[in-house]
């Protein structure tokens, strides 16, 4: 049953980026993210991106620290329960600007204040998305066409992506949409 007296109905595209991003953090695929898929996630990129052991140390604490901000506190999280605390957000534009700064700080895998073509591809690889796809995206995130990221371009991506129940550019941040099961349609919580 929908809560509608108390949370918004989202759109169909709204629910499919929920499902996309819930399911490329759910690294263990048990419906469930908690510090363990965390862990899954952050030894891919060290892994994947010949990272020092304490680069993938701080990687992970801003990870662990972006899944907990954007699930207020919780150490665990199903896709029902990250759902509800995306509708219930009360719009705090400050919390989604952390938020947003974490996950960019998680891709910056060298640390100097941008993300290029090489750290987005790392991602997606990382989030099980064909590195393929990074050009596209990158092409719609540069809005500056500068070659990088800032920190402010991921920042507006982000947001819109959390926030727009419509079509956008940045629609597929965390790589293609899931596609809805019948179980999956707006009426999920």
């Amino acid at each position: 049953m929908w809560l509608s007296e108390i949370l918004p109905r989202p759109s169909t595209l709204w629910m499919q980026k929920a499902i996309t991003l819930f399911s490329r953090f759910d690294k263990d695929g048990d419906g469930y993210i908690s510090d363990k898929d965390i862990l899954l996630y952050v030894n891919t990129i060290k892994k994947y991106g010949c990272l020092s052991n304490e680069r993938v140390a701080r990687m992970r604490d801003k990870t662990i620290s972006f899944w907990t901000l954007l699930n207020k506190g919780a150490k665990g999280v199903t896709l029902e329960e990250f759902v509800k605390a995306r509708l219930a957000e009360d719009a705090d534009e400050r919390s989604l600007e952390d938020i947003a700064t974490l996950m960019f700080y998680s891709i910056d895998n060298n640390e100097d204040g941008s993300v290029s073509m090489q750290e987005l591809a790392l991602f997606f690889k990382c989030i099980d998305v064909d590195g393929s796809f990074a050009r596209e995206m990158f092409a719609t995130l540069d809005v500056d066409k500068d070659r990088k990221i800032s920190k402010n371009e991921f920042a507006n991506a982000f947001r819109d992506f959390l926030n727009n129940q419509e079509e956008s550019p940045c629609k597929e941040l965390f790589g293609p949409l899931e596609e809805l099961e019948a179980s999956q349609d707006t009426s999920i919580v």
